[in-house]
């Protein structure tokens, strides 16, 4: 009869964040195998935070990092002018604007040159730009398409290819140091332990995964975005529960 493991984010150290923690055992846990049967998984990251925050913004031949302020959106207006904020912090005086153009879709506009580039799917997915393949590490860029001049002179705007998505992550990938066995074109599932779906499931037929060692006394956990990225709890915590089999 495979014994229990629950392990609580709560049990981390408080130098530890609840997407990356370390748990100690009392004494080794003797296992050949360890299946993941239950979670409660809440996915209450902000709009925009750790992990779904950075850009690269070129402007007229200068490059500057951009990271967008961490909080949640009500709506694309509310995501039009983060983005507008941000690249005008680290460009004063650029004079970019960023809207939400008629069909939907965010529409930057600056009076110099640009490129926006990000290499996060989960970025990407938020403002509305084609994210490259996940197995893909090759930047997303854009480059304004289009110009008009006026009698302020010549204005450089580019529209996004899609509508901005303010939706919660479709899934998280959990990763623990002792036990994985996913296999995936997406390097970053690659020996992950399982998908994580929100809120409370119950895995209706648990995988065994091999141990990396017969006994261990600490394991890790880690939970990502699909990209890889760290994804921020927000504050909250949650519950696992595995199958062992000695």
């Amino acid at each position: 009869m495979p014994g229990r493991l629950i392990i609580d984010s709560r049990s981390r150290l408080p130098s530890d964040d609840a997407d990356n923690f370390t748990v100690e055992f009392p004494s080794p846990l003797q296992a050949s195998t360890l299946s993941l049967a239950s979670y409660n998984v809440p996915f209450s990251a902000p709009s925009v935070s750790k992990g779904c925050d950075q850009l690269t913004f070129e402007l007229d031949g200068t490059v500057g990092d951009i990271r967008l302020r961490h909080q949640t959106l009500e709506n694309a207006n509310d995501l039009a002018l983060c983005l507008e904020q941000a690249i005008n912090d680290r460009f004063p005086d650029a004079g970019v604007t960023v809207e939400m153009a008629t069909n939907d879709r965010l529409s930057v506009t600056s009076p110099k040159p640009f490129r926006l580039s990000t290499q996060s799917s989960s970025v990407a997915r938020l403002l509305g730009v084609p994210s490259a393949p996940l197995n893909n590490p090759e930047l997303v860029q854009y480059t304004e398409s289009a110009t008009e001049e006026d009698q302020f002179g010549v204005k450089y705007t580019a529209t996004f290819k899609h509508k901005p998505d303010l939706s919660p992550e479709p899934y998280l990938l959990l990763r623990t140091s002792v036990a994985g066995s996913v296999t995936s074109p997406n390097p970053h599932a690659q020996d992950c332990m399982s998908v994580l779906l929100p809120g409370n499931v119950d895995v209706a037929i648990p995988f065994p995964c091999s141990t990396s060692w017969p006994d261990f006394w600490r394991m890790t956990v880690t939970v990502t975005r699909a990209d890889g990225s760290r994804y921020d709890f927000n504050g909250a915590d949650y519950r696992l529960e595995f199958l062992i089999d000695a």
